[in-house]
Formats: C-alpha cells, structure tokens, sequence
C-alpha cells in the first residue's frame, strides 16, 4: 500500500505492507490513497449507509470526513484508490485494508494544496466501499497480504 505524497515514486519508504482486511466502524479513523491527490489521514468515519448512483446504479458506501482543519480528504480522480488503517502497534510499516474511494462530498472548490492536476475539484468526505463489500462482489477477488 503506498502511503505518501501524489508526486513521490516507488521506492522511497513509503509503501507499506498489507497486514489484512478490517471492517470500521462509527467514528473510527481512516486514511485514503488516491492517485491524484495522494494520501490523507485523520477522516472519521461519519455514516455507514450513504447511497449514491454511480451511474450503474444505487449503492451503498461509507462516510468518512477530514478532520484536520485546512486539509482535503480526496480529489476528483482518486476515485478507485484505498482506504486504509494504520496497523496497531503506531508506527508499524504495516496497514489493514478498508475499502476503495467510490466519490467526495463538501466540495472545498480547486483549494486542494498539491495535486496531480492544478484546477482539479476536491472535498473533505470521501465516500467509499468496503473492501469485504467488493471482494464478496467481484468474481476472483482476493486480498494479498504479506
């Protein structure tokens, strides 16, 4: 799992392994990685159950809002990046798999910081699918550990 800035490449220290899946929770706290955007943590989780269509149709995703002040927590085009929580014991190089960024909410306009593409929109809630969610519904998904 990379855990880093948007503009950083392989083979700086930042990729972490992936110790295993873990299901949240009300008000647990989550990181997201996304391409454009990079990651960010400190979202609480603040819904279970939000409904979008994602132009296939209703589904249900997860809720999870920056709480750092003047901080994103996704940028448009991170969709399909990982959500994800820092293995216990803190500093641990390893994390658990939550779920994959689906969309974003409370647009904060282009005031992104550093992003791939200047100009791009970015919210501070990242709406996304649990990963056990998407591996019960993809046929021949798996998790890789290590």
């Amino acid at each position: 799992m990379f855990d880093g800035p948007w503009d950083v490449g392989v083979n700086t220290g930042l990729e972490k392994g992936l110790y295993g899946l873990f299901d949240v929770g009300l008000n647990d706290y989550v990181c997201v990685s996304g391409a454009t955007s990079g990651s960010h943590c400190n979202l609480q989780v603040t819904a279970m159950y939000v409904y979008i269509d994602d132009g296939y149709g209703m589904v249900s995703t997860i809720s999870a809002t920056q709480r750092t002040a003047g901080q994103i927590a996704i940028a448009g085009e991170d969709s399909g990046g990982s959500v994800f929580m820092n293995y216990m014991p803190p500093n641990d190089y390893n994390v658990s798999a939550i779920g994959m960024i689906q969309a974003g909410r409370d647009s904060v306009g282009t005031a992104c910081g550093s992003v791939a593409y200047p100009g791009i929109e970015c919210y501070r809630t990242v709406l996304f699918t649990s990963m056990r969610t998407a591996l019960n519904n993809l046929p021949g998904a798996s998790l890789l550990t290590f």
